[in-house]
């Protein structure tokens, strides 16, 4: 039978998958119909957008659901539960990501006298990632609200890659987050860190967060507030120069 950990490692990597497609998609369609300027071609693009996302939340929130019911019965708890579906984001959320994301970052770059070809690239990338977190954030908030309403479960735990940014080593590095505690899965653009669920405090450690807890507290000994996130981030950056930790355990 699957562990615990297996099953959240492939969990996040279906959603890392998802997140691919949801990049590779967006990015698609804003290169072929970015227009500025143009009210009419922006509102179509919108519409675009929106299903794209939307397709790609419903795969994620489902993804989720899967996975959840799953590791429900690999921890054997007893009685019935289904989690419910995160519904689709507000439509002013992905104009807005778009504006910000897209047309401000083509603006930037135009100013900035990069060409309009490459402009439009690198807006187009930075949108993909900003999209594929909005479709992403449907699994983690999916998995965290089961967490909230099933009895059952105790909490939730960030699970990365072996190779994540120091922001999300540093996340991951803090360990489960209970029930009867407070805390939103903060994500960055193109990140596919997921939540997973946990059952039992004797076994709330999973994937490879256990190792990055000891590294946290090596390296962050005597600081705090940025000083120690300072800190951090010199580690994480210089850990394959140093020939210490791998952060691939």
């Amino acid at each position: 039978m699957a562990t615990q950990t297996q099953l959240a490692e492939d969990y996040r990597v279906e959603q890392a998958r998802l997140s691919a497609e949801t990049t590779r998609d967006v990015l698609a369609l804003w290169l072929a119909t970015y227009e500025p300027g143009s009210p009419s071609v922006w509102r179509a693009l919108i519409a675009g957008l929106t299903a794209v996302v939307n397709r790609f939340r419903n795969r994620s929130s489902r993804q989720a659901v899967t996975y959840y019911l799953e590791s429900r019965g690999v921890a054997r708890v007893p009685g019935l539960f289904v989690p419910r579906p995160t519904p689709e984001p507000p439509p002013m959320l992905i104009e807005a990501t778009a504006r910000i994301a897209g047309a401000r970052s083509y603006g930037r770059s135009i100013t900035a006298r990069m060409s309009e070809t490459q402009a439009i690239q690198n807006s187009g990338v930075q949108l993909a990632g900003a999209m594929s977190r909005i479709a992403l954030d449907a699994g983690r908030q999916t998995v965290m609200d089961a967490v909230e309403e099933d009895r059952e479960a105790i909490g939730w735990i960030r699970i990365t890659d072996v190779d994540p940014c120091a922001f999300c080593a540093m996340l991951a590095s803090r360990g489960p987050v209970f029930s009867e505690d407070t805390a939103d899965f903060q994500a960055h653009a193109h990140c596919a860190c997921i939540a997973a669920a946990v059952w039992s405090r004797d076994e709330a450690w999973l994937g490879h967060s256990e190792d990055l807890y000891q590294q946290w507290k090596r390296e962050t000994a005597g600081e705090s507030g940025k000083d120690a996130i300072r800190a951090w981030r010199r580690h994480w950056n210089n850990r394959d120069k140093t020939g210490g930790d791998s952060g691939s355990p």
